[in-house]
């Protein structure tokens, strides 16, 4: 609805434009050519403008909300604190290393203590101001599918160059980066006698625990089996609660996951 479509044939557009499609902005490069080997269709033209609607490097806004969910491109995102000036000069290197990838990547640089569309952000991506500055490719390939790569060299002081950058997004692009379990945001409390994992708290409780970690996997299609079961598991949860060398946990399965575990059915010890 922002974008007017104009169809000029007088003499002096036909002389500055030579019969081309132009997309005109008010931001990077100010006239953005349609490419002549590409096929003239509503798709490829909307795709077109899709692309180029959005600011290299800039801020995430509704429209590029939409944009992505619509194309299924990946989105780079740089969250960060702008109250720290180290972080914003980063800026030109996010931007330089978008004009790599147009076409295949969006970037965008959000301000988590900015305006109510980058909190929005934050909170879908669960960012939480301790993991500032963070530097992460998303990619939704589908509706019920989402499958997040962040940069871990990335720290408030190390510098963050054109070729670090290119490299991870590359690296993205090769399939060669570990990604993210899907996980629910990490509970700030447990209030249960046992103990509640997501997907990424599933390392630190389990893996890194000294403790042995008995884990209940629930899912979809058990509902009366897992409740019944959970109700032993509370039980014995709180048996054992003081047992220093025994801890009780429970993961549903529907919204986390363990990266390498497949289970097809629930509940599971």
């Amino acid at each position: 609805n922002d974008i007017d479509f104009i169809i000029c044939s007088s003499e002096e557009c036909v002389k500055q434009y030579k019969s081309k499609i132009v997309f005109l902005r008010s931001f990077d490069e100010p006239i953005v050519e349609v490419p002549s080997e590409m096929e003239r269709n509503s798709t490829n033209i909307q795709n077109f403008i899709n692309t180029y609607s959005i600011e290299l490097g800039g801020a995430f806004n509704l429209f590029a909300a939409t944009a992505i969910f619509e194309n299924k491109i990946p989105g780079l995102y740089y969250f960060r604190d702008n109250t720290n000036k180290e972080q914003t000069e980063k800026d030109k290197v996010i931007n330089e290393v978008a004009k790599k990838f147009i076409g295949k990547m969006y970037f965008f640089v959000l301000d988590v203590k900015g305006d109510e569309i980058f909190e929005q952000a934050a909170e879908f991506f669960d960012i939480k101001e301790k993991d500032l500055p963070r530097i992460q490719i998303t990619n939704i390939p589908s509706e019920d599918k989402t499958e997040t790569y962040v940069m871990n060299t990335l720290t408030s002081s190390k510098e963050i160059t054109q070729e670090l950058l290119s490299s991870f997004v590359n690296d993205f692009f090769g399939n060669k980066l570990q990604r993210e379990p899907n996980s629910e945001p990490i509970p700030d409390t447990q209030d249960e006698v046992y103990t509640v994992l997501v997907g990424k708290s599933f390392k630190d409780l389990v893996i890194n625990n000294k403790k042995t970690v008995v884990v209940l996997y629930l899912g979809r299609g058990c509902d009366d089996m897992c409740e019944l079961v959970l109700d032993i598991w509370k039980s014995l949860a709180e048996k054992y609660k003081d047992n220093e060398d025994v801890e009780f946990a429970t993961m549903d399965m529907t919204m986390n996951e363990v990266i390498g575990l497949d289970i097809k059915k629930f509940p599971v010890i």
